[in-house]
Formats: C-alpha cells, structure tokens, sequence
C-alpha cells in the first residue's frame, strides 16, 4: 500500500513539474499567459491561482460543460 501511494505520489510530483517547465518555456518565447483555446490573455489572478495553466476561465468552463 505503502509503495503505492509513493508511486502515485512521485507520478503526480512529476507530470506538475513538467507543467512547470512548459511554463518557464513558454515565458522564454512569450507565450505564457495566452490562453490555448481563444487566444486571449489569461486573467492575472488565475494565473496567480494555477501558474501552470494555459487555458483562461472561460474556455475551462465551456471544456467542463462539454465533458458532462
């Protein structure tokens, strides 16, 4: 049980640090901040609440809407 929940732990360590080099990516080309789906920026305070994001509230919503 133990090793399972290191396992799943290490896994989830490793795909938010891999959010976080697209970030640092995307801040060296100029793109962070720009939402994925519309193109528009990113409001600051969602950026400050998930800095690895890459999708703006709006189009997250509309993404959550249409996986129900």
């Amino acid at each position: 049980m133990n090793r399972e929940q290191s396992f799943l732990f290490l896994s989830r360590m490793d795909k938010y640090l891999q959010q976080i080099d697209r970030a640092l990516e995307m801040i060296e080309v100029g793109t962070y901040g720009i939402c994925r789906v519309c193109g528009k920026e990113i409001d600051e305070a969602r950026l400050k609440a998930v800095p690895t994001t890459r999708i703006c509230f709006t189009c997250k919503q509309n993404e959550a809407k249409a996986a129900r």
